[in-house]
């Protein structure tokens, strides 16, 4: 029996780079309009560059040993990506990295303690996101396809875009949970669902411990605001170029099943919410919503 062929190791944006070449500058700016720049800052203030960067190194050298290796037929059905917009998306990956090598080296004589705090609040983020992130899930199968608690579900779920967003959500799951365990309609549903006290509990100390990760990491910035302005923007860029990139893929797939789908981890949360293609309604029906008539 033959061997499988061994796969094709994902090449480093700086290999890629030399490989496509530098972009053609009128497909960077056209990619990058002024108009742009305050929509790009307030995508880039919502996700860490580390996440950013995590995802954009996988998915452009995913995409770069696809493409390399992709028949004729594959590149003509792969609508939205060529390779003049991964040299842009990878240029702008390289220059956020060297951005934010830039701006955390300009910290102070703290800067040990800070990036402790920093590590801090990033954990307690992501514990504290993964428990809310659960709650919904459960609160879901107690309040079953009742269309006035589902909204107010969603709007006490709310956003995580930093620390205390975070935590306020957690506070309002806390207190609906203990609305929907009251209510002689929903207390059955809460049980099976495995809310109890306990839980809401969990909830709320949660929220606290949230607060407190964010007191201890509240001077962690010590560059002027241009520099976060600038880091923040060049961080919604580069989640724009990915979204494009992802659902390029995503939706030739739907055409050719031999063309990857390239799926996002870190960012996955944000890229959900931008220009997310309609789910089908087997997986409208999997995700537990009607299909839209």
């Amino acid at each position: 029996m033959a061997d499988s062929p061994t796969p094709q190791p994902i090449p480093t944006l700086d290999q890629i780079a030399q490989a496509l070449g530098p972009p053609d500058p009128e497909v960077l700016a056209a990619m990058n309009p002024e108009e742009s720049q305050e929509a790009f800052r307030e995508i880039g203030t919502q996700i860490a560059s580390e996440r950013v960067l995590i995802d954009m190194n996988r998915i452009l050298g995913t995409a770069f040993v696809f493409w390399s290796k992709a028949a004729p037929q594959q590149k003509k059905k792969l609508k939205g990506f060529s390779p003049g917009l991964l040299a842009v998306a990878v240029d702008r990956t390289l220059a956020l990295e060297k951005m934010r090598r830039e701006f955390t080296s300009a910290g102070t004589t703290d800067k040990s303690a800070r990036l402790g705090s920093e590590a801090s609040a990033a954990t307690a983020f992501d514990q504290a996101l993964t428990l809310r992130d659960q709650a919904e899930v459960a609160f879901k199968t107690a309040i079953g396809t009742n269309l006035a608690l589902r909204k107010r579900l969603t709007v006490a779920v709310g956003n995580a875009g930093d620390l205390e967003a975070l935590a306020s959500g957690l506070d309002r799951l806390a207190a609906f949970g203990r609305e929907i365990m009251d209510a002689p309609k929903t207390a059955k549903r809460a049980e099976v669902a495995g809310i109890d006290a306990d839980y809401l509990v969990e909830l709320a100390s949660e929220a606290v411990a949230v607060r407190a990760a964010a007191k201890g990491a509240s001077g962690r910035l010590t560059a002027n605001p241009t520099s976060q302005g600038a880091l923040d923007t060049l961080d919604g860029l580069c989640i724009d170029l990915l979204s494009h990139i992802v659902h390029a893929f995503s939706a030739a797939r739907e055409r050719d099943g031999t063309i990857p789908r390239l799926v996002p981890q870190s960012t996955r949360r944000l890229l959900s919410s931008r220009n997310k293609l309609k789910p089908k309604p087997e997986e409208e029906a999997a995700a537990g919503t009607p299909p839209v008539g």
